[in-house]
């Protein structure tokens, strides 16, 4: 199983920064640490950015709305 502990502290430290949409996020060390789980699980670097957003999304760490994209809760 995966540890996904960093990819999501490096994904709220963004949000936190002011990154408000996925190709904000998507960028510097949050792609490569997607990079570097794509590779040992064999899927791609977006969709492992997208799925931790997802996670994050449902714990309620972070909310997603039209107006004001991804920020804290």
């Amino acid at each position: 199983m995966t540890d996904y502990t960093k990819m999501d502290q490096l994904i709220i430290e963004k949000i936190r920064d002011g990154a408000n949409t996925f190709s904000k996020i998507d960028g510097g060390s949050v792609y490569d640490e997607a990079k570097s789980i794509a590779m040992a699980t064999g899927g791609d670097s977006f969709r492992v950015i997208d799925r931790r957003l997802q996670a994050l999304r449902k714990r309620g760490v972070i909310k997603c709305t039209t107006k004001e994209k991804w920020r804290m809760s």
